[in-house]
């Protein structure tokens, strides 16, 4: 009985040091240590067309016990703007025990420039239409491309009556680094005849300058319509007709009203008016002049 008691108590105590041996061994190979990422410096300058490369540049990370783990680090994210054209970017290690670290640094965008709105027809429309207040409005983004998607249009006033109706339009669009662009705009809605009978075209309907740059308004005339035909200025309309019953009209007869003054920033309008008979046309170029 006092050997079985005796090879009881050598056995538990072989076992007690098996284990302790064991889970000694275990803590051994158990890495407690975490990743750390270095920046070479604490801001990035890059380009809107760099990916992820570039922006990775700079980054290095280690780890106590796999040593130089750069290879695993990535982009985990970017904010949305702190202010124009910089952003915070997010970085992650991981270590071969799966221990992840982040670390984060401003980006800044070297060529960065707001969304760009595009109009590729004068906003005027027939009172038989019902006014698509996008119809020929697209914007062009830096960073996300076409997001013509998420423009939106408020009428904020209206005014005017018989052959023509005015309303006033804010647009406004936003990309995903949360810049936001607006333009004001004029939407015309005429009446049937009115709307066939007289247009102004122009070459553009938006165009961007810089503070300083030179602007004369006539380049922006291209020609004007008669009853849904489209014709340049000095052209004949009805050459077969007697010579008093013939219409020319010329750009001198254009009408200009402008208030853009390119020493300032802003988003400016030129109204181009063409009046004949009874009827008138008018279109607008949107002026935006940025520093």
């Amino acid at each position: 009985m006092k050997k079985l008691r005796i090879l009881i108590l050598a056995l538990f105590f072989v076992s007690a040091a098996y284990s302790g041996f064991y889970f000694w061994r275990l803590n051994a190979r158990t890495d407690e240590t975490v990743p750390e990422i270095r920046f070479d410096s604490e801001t990035i300058e890059v380009s809107v067309n760099d990916g992820e490369e570039a922006w990775l540049r700079g980054v290095t990370a280690t780890d106590g016990r796999d040593g130089d783990i750069t290879d695993s680090v990535m982009v985990e994210g970017m904010s949305r703007f702190t202010e124009k054209g910089r952003r915070i970017i997010t970085y992650a290690a991981i270590d071969s025990d799966g221990h992840v670290s982040k670390a984060s640094r401003e980006l800044v965008y070297t060529d960065y420039e707001s969304p760009r709105f595009r109009i590729s027809q004068p906003l005027r429309f027939s009172q038989r239409e019902t006014a698509d207040l996008l119809r020929g409005v697209s914007v062009e983004d830096c960073l996300d491309g076409d997001i013509a998607y998420r423009v939106k249009a408020s009428v904020t006033g209206s005014a005017g009556s018989g052959s023509v109706r005015t309303y006033e339009v804010i647009y406004s669009v936003s990309n995903s680094a949360g810049d936001v662009a607006t333009i004001p705009a004029t939407v015309r809605l005429y009446d049937d005849l009115a709307a066939e009978y007289v247009n102004v075209n122009l070459n553009q309907y938006i165009v961007y300058l810089k503070t300083g740059d030179r602007l004369d308004p006539m380049e922006y005339l291209k020609s004007f319509s008669l009853d849904g035909e489209e014709y340049e200025f000095g052209q004949v309309v009805n050459p077969l007709a007697p010579p008093e019953d013939q219409v020319t009209l010329y750009a001198s007869q254009v009408r200009v009203r402008s208030d853009v003054n390119t020493a300032e920033p802003g988003v400016y309008t030129i109204t181009y008016t063409l009046h004949t008979g009874l009827y008138s046309g008018a279109a607008d170029l949107i002026v935006v002049v940025e520093e």
